[in-house]
């Protein structure tokens, strides 16, 4: 569709919705890292209208409406495009009222959603270390699941699964979105 690498991505285009349709669509058709969010499992938990929390104050209040609502956006690929957007919107707003460098703005926002996926991940980890759980882009939710003890658990792991999943997608285009501005990748913080 596009070829082999990417639709590039400029100062002038990184905001552009469309622009970022179409890099989605190419990191998941050619990036294995994001092709988890094709995977039955999370299409499955995304349409019991799970969502990872929104909470942006920087951005337009209807967008972030329309993220958190399980009736506001129906497909995967539409919420993580109108969520790496509002992160776009976010950091964007934070250079204009702050006369701060975009650079380091771009990279304290990603700073933030890498501790997004920290927590996610420990805590769907911490479930399935627990009981053994099979965890691979093949997993039979309802048999894992039925190894746990509590309801409490099987929930915290379905939301958490999904979370980390879109937040790591997330994460992951926003960090091509920094080493197409900045010729640079970005730097994961321990």
């Amino acid at each position: 569709m596009f070829g082999s690498s990417p639709p590039k991505t400029t100062i002038n285009n990184f905001t552009n919705i469309s622009h970022l349709e179409k890099l989605l669509l190419w990191f998941l058709k050619n990036d294995k890292r994001l092709q988890i969010i094709n995977s039955k499992v999370i299409h499955a938990l995304f349409n019991e209208g799970r969502r990872p929390e929104c909470e942006e104050s920087e951005s337009p209040e209807v967008l972030v409406k329309k993220v958190n609502d399980p009736q506001g956006v129906k497909t995967i690929e539409r919420w993580l495009i109108l969520k790496v957007f509002l992160d776009l919107i976010a950091i964007s707003t934070a250079v204009k009222d702050t006369h701060h460098d975009l650079k380091k703005v771009f990279e304290k926002r990603i700073d933030h959603i890498e501790q997004q996926t920290k927590k996610t991940l420990i805590t769907a980890g911490e479930i399935a270390h627990k009981y053994g759980l099979y965890v691979e882009h093949d997993l039979d939710l309802e048999t894992e699941l039925s190894k746990t003890e509590t309801e409490k658990e099987k929930e915290d792991f379905k939301q958490n699964y999904l979370a980390d999943a879109l937040i790591s997608s997330e994460a992951r285009l926003l960090g091509w979105i920094f080493k197409e501005l900045f010729n640079e990748n970005y730097q994961i913080k321990e």
